[in-house]
């Protein structure tokens, strides 16, 4: 009995030490932070926020560039059974929150890929793209900004 109860006790230490590591943060998003300092070095990644359980890792990017400010999300998941049910909720929340702009898909873009532009150049874009298990979420100013950013990330997306 005490042997069976010390089994378990370890047992569950052990899940606990797992759920609080996580999957770990993906090489290849050090790629792409790194391809962002290369190629826009006028954005300064700023603050980081990472969130990591045993199903996903999200990074968010603050970019910064003079008073401007701008997010990169990127989510991947282990652990999704339906990714294109789950993106389709995302661009529906996205859709909600842009009342006046419907997301417009784009083509050439991951799997999947909308983005909800203002009316003027220099407006705040926002892309959301999918490729594979992974998400990501762009809100730069400008259309073309936002896209060169989408394309620059995609590209390192495995």
């Amino acid at each position: 009995m005490i042997r069976s109860i010390s089994i378990f006790a370890i047992v569950i230490l052990y899940l606990g030490a797992l759920s609080a590591f996580g999957q770990g943060k993906p090489a290849w998003i050090n790629d792409i932070e790194t391809a962002i300092k290369q190629k826009e070095p006028t954005f300064v990644i700023g603050d980081r926020r990472i969130t990591e359980n045993l199903s996903a890792f999200s990074e968010r990017l603050v970019l910064n560039k003079g008073g401007v400010t701008g997010l990169v999300d990127i989510t991947t998941y282990t652990v999704l059974s339906n990714p294109e049910e789950t993106f389709d909720g995302l661009v529906e929340i996205e859709n909600n929150v842009h009342a006046n702009v419907k997301g417009t898909k784009i083509a050439d873009l991951g799997d999947a890929a909308y983005i909800w532009a203002g009316k003027n150049a220099d407006n705040f874009a926002t892309i959301n793209f999918k490729k594979g298990k992974t998400f990501v979420r762009i809100s730069l100013p400008g259309k073309a900004t936002a896209l060169r950013f989408a394309k620059l990330i995609e590209s390192h997306i495995p």
